[in-house]
């Protein structure tokens, strides 16, 4: 497990190839099934990759993942294997894929009291997929109630992230988008990106900054 978190925060400091490297090297020595929900090898390859931007990696390492989940590991397994690949699946643009695995995710975390370590990125990432289906007052709902889970310093810090950019998203999308309310969003990303010091979420704050001054 330390290997498996070690490589996520590897390629959280720029070093994706290692990483990536690292958790194949990994999935390698695991002979027992069992033991990669366990060890969430699948589910963190997953998000390392898409971090890489190599979604048919991701995607494939996701659905691995739920599958082994659903079939061998516990409550919070298989919610940690949905709250990944449902954002593999919302980069790829499969909005329904990605709605689905994660309202799943969600209405399980909150009934088994289980995984709500995930629960402001789910709400985050469901967020962006009503958003992209054009649903903003239901993705204005979700991240409320992410933002709040934020504002109380619940969850998982890199969460934060999600949660500050589909922010800026949902401002910018407005018909009569407030132009200094999308600056005051963006700093909010700025400062919550420097404040984690992740290279692939310094890269994406810098392209959602400079898609909004197109």
């Amino acid at each position: 497990m330390c290997r498996v978190w070690w490589a996520l925060a590897s390629a959280h400091l720029g070093r994706t190839a290692e990483a990536e490297a690292a958790l194949e090297a990994l999935l390698a020595e695991e002979s027992e099934p069992a033991l990669q929900p366990l060890y969430g090898t699948h589910a963190v390859l997953c998000e390392v990759l898409r971090l890489r931007d190599d979604l048919r990696g991701a995607l494939a390492h996701g659905r691995r993942a739920v599958e082994l989940a659903d079939e061998h590991g516990s409550v919070f397994s298989r919610v940690e294997a949905a709250a990944f690949l449902g954002a593999a699946e919302l980069a790829d643009g499969d909005l329904t894929a990605a709605t689905s695995v994660l309202e799943r995710a969600l209405a399980l975390a909150r009934n088994r009291r289980t995984a709500l370590w995930y629960e402001s990125r789910i709400l985050a990432t469901l967020a962006g997929a009503k958003l992209a289906a054009g649903d903003r007052s239901g993705a204005r709902a979700l991240l409320s109630q992410a933002r709040e889970l934020v504002d109380r310093g619940r969850g998982w810090r890199l969460g934060a992230f999600d949660v500050a950019l589909a922010w800026v998203r949902l401002l910018a999308s407005e018909p009569a988008s407030d132009r200094a309310a999308i600056e005051s969003a963006l700093g909010s990303l700025d400062a919550v990106t420097a404040e984690l010091g992740s290279d692939p979420y310094r890269r994406i704050a810098a392209l959602e900054r400079a898609r909004l001054a197109t």
